[in-house]
């Protein structure tokens, strides 16, 4: 009965090995520096108890941690742009699409401060790495298009990118504040519209100065 547990206990653990994929790897590095609120903490070990494999099994899909860390990156901004995408998407109009689109930012952060963290304040070691660089280049291409598409092409593509660049690292300030406890204010809600208000009015006169 024993050899029977046993055998059927080692066809289990066999099982779960061999669901192991480079994605699932990914899956839980990020609900883990969700979890932490940050990447410091996370192990290889722990990524690989959580996933339900060996240590060394993770180094059949990645070289180290820091190559983990960097496709857990590109993972956080390829689902940060699709919530941009989709946010413009259901939209009608400039100033709502605007709306939606900056509203969008903020709430994402709001839902997942680790991964804002992550993205925006912790250096990994080393190079970036291509696919972040192209990622990070992907994000800001869709949003100037946005931009474009909602100006009726009455600006260039390139005052577009601009404009985008702008308004995009103005609001990456303020919800920074936010997540690091530095607004100077006990009402996020509050600095929130107030940060979405200015951002429109920064929009509205990079408009108007084309």
């Amino acid at each position: 009965m024993a050899c029977k547990n046993r055998t059927r206990e080692n066809k289990i653990k066999r099982k779960i090995k061999n669901n192991v994929t480079k994605e699932k790897i990914i899956e839980i590095t990020l609900e883990l520096i969700g979890e932490k609120r940050s990447s410091a903490g996370v192990t290889l070990s722990e990524i690989a108890r959580r996933t339900g494999c060996a240590s060394p099994n993770i180094y059949n899909y990645f070289i180290d941690l820091h190559d983990i860390f960097i496709e857990a990156r590109v993972k956080i901004l390829e689902l940060y742009t699709n919530e941009l995408v989709q946010s413009a998407e259901k939209s009608t109009g400039y100033r709502d699409t605007m709306l939606n689109i900056i509203t969008t930012m903020f709430r994402w952060a709001f839902e997942n401060p680790g991964w804002y963290y992550f993205l925006h304040f912790e250096m990994l070691p080393g190079e970036f790495g291509e696919k972040i660089t192209r990622e990070g280049h992907n994000t800001h291409d869709k949003m100037a298009s946005v931009v474009y598409e909602i100006a009726d092409e009455k600006i260039s593509p390139e005052y577009a990118r601009r404009i985008s660049f702008i308004v995009h690292g103005y609001l990456v300030g303020e919800i920074s504040k936010i997540i690091t406890g530095r607004s100077l204010s006990d009402d996020n809600e509050t600095y929130m519209r107030n940060a979405i208000d200015n951002s429109m009015l920064l929009m509205d006169a990079l408009m108007q100065k084309k």
